[in-house]
């Protein structure tokens, strides 16, 4: 049975006076509506809107004087269950430390768009909470976590018009795509495959027991998937092996793993398009085999201390989820070091990397989509850039012809 929304009332049908009742409460305060004898449940529909609406206008007065704080506080416990924990951790994190304090003494509808357009403008040029000006991206987030919120207050009739619709974006800066080079790739597989990068930027050696040498050998395997198939870092590390088709060497992605104000989590991946089945080359469901058979002697070499509830393909060394920051700290960052790596080259430039490598080989750009996921081809496409000038490459495809 589905469960009804907050506000939405229920109905109960009284046998004695033969007629339906619907019964709601708002804040705090009964209403009851009574149908017709012998009358059906929709008849009572015209009548509930209209109380529906009357409940509305009796919170008008209320709702005229609300301040932007006020708002936020009424607001985000109604987003919630709406939109992704990481999505409502924007949302939240914005209000907390830009909305609320700049903005939060101000009544939501005496709010202009030229006011709200400084607000975004002064964030590029004031510190925030990290002691710097927000990078545009940043203060765009921001606009769309107000476009949102005060979206639901005009539809709550306490504004007429969204006046956050109305402020530009900010222009964001362009990053460099960092793509490696086949080269580059080869090498950092090849120092990940040693035990001697591991001690980058440490004072003195130590031993590495069993549970870290589980996790080198795991960030090795993990790295081979990421560059051969381009998938996202939480994609990676939210495979099952349920996922993971070797007969037919096909990977189902179908989660992703993700750290929120509720801890690591399991969600859908980032878009519809996302959900998807990725070819693998033998190589890589032979390296895969090798990994899975790692894994299990390792789990029973510890036995109910790797769990491994998830069926996760990688994990750390007791059979949980791996946390990203712990692996770019102890792993990403000195890989990246020991392979010299471009400095602001990320774990998500290997799916840059595997993506443009397979447009230099000739791949279509509709099937490099599909592989990442991508929800439109337009996203692809900030690959071509990256490729060598395609016009001379063309005329010698078709001089090859001979046609003439």
């Amino acid at each position: 049975m589905t469960r009804r929304a907050k506000g939405e009332g229920s109905f109960a049908f009284d046998e004695k006076n033969d007629r339906w009742v619907y019964r709601i409460t708002h804040n705090g305060k009964p209403y009851k509506l009574y149908g017709a004898k012998g009358a059906s449940k929709k008849a009572l529909q015209p009548r509930i809107q209209a109380l529906q609406q009357n409940l509305v206008e009796l919170d008008l007065p209320y709702l005229m004087k609300v301040t932007v704080g006020e708002w936020v506080a009424r607001w985000l416990p109604t987003v919630k269950p709406t939109v992704k924990i990481r999505t409502y951790d924007y949302y939240e994190k914005f209000c907390r430390n830009y909305i609320t304090p700049k903005l939060g003494m101000m009544k939501v509808k005496e709010l202009t768009v030229v006011q709200l357009q400084e607000f975004l403008n002064l964030l590029t040029v004031e510190n925030g909470v990290k002691g710097k000006p927000l990078a545009a991206s940043t203060v765009n987030g921001i606009r769309r976590t107000l476009v949102n919120m005060l979206t639901v207050a005009e539809d709550s009739k306490i504004i007429t018009d969204n006046p956050a619709k109305k402020t530009k974006p900010l222009k964001s800066e362009e990053k460099e795509i960092i793509a490696l080079s086949s080269e580059q790739l080869r090498k950092l597989i090849n120092i990940a495959g040693t035990k001697e990068y591991i001690y980058t930027g440490c004072k003195q050696l130590y031993d590495e027991d069993d549970g870290m040498k589980y996790l080198r050998w795991c960030t090795y395997y993990l790295l081979i998937l990421a560059i051969s198939t381009g998938m996202r870092q939480g994609e990676v590390f939210g495979l099952s092996w349920d996922n993971v088709d070797f007969e037919n060497s096909i990977l189902t992605v179908k989660q992703n793993l993700q750290y929120s104000s509720e801890g690591l989590n399991l969600d859908s991946p980032k878009t519809k398009g996302s959900k998807r089945k990725i070819k693998v080359d033998d190589l890589t469901i032979a390296k895969l085999k090798e990994w899975e058979q790692y894994q299990k002697e390792y789990a029973e070499s510890i036995g109910d201390l790797f769990p491994n509830a998830e069926n996760l393909v990688f994990t750390n060394s007791f059979g949980k989820p791996l946390s990203a920051s712990n692996f770019r700290r102890g792993y990403w960052r000195k890989l990246s070091l020991a392979a010299e790596l471009p400095e602001d080259c990320t774990f998500h430039c290997l799916r840059h990397s595997h993506a443009t490598n397979l447009l230099r080989a000739g791949v279509d750009i509709r099937t490099v989509s599909h592989r990442l996921g991508h929800a439109s081809l337009q996203t692809t496409m900030i690959y071509l850039d990256l490729l060598p000038d395609s016009q001379e490459l063309a005329t010698e495809k078709f001089a090859e012809l001979k046609l003439f």
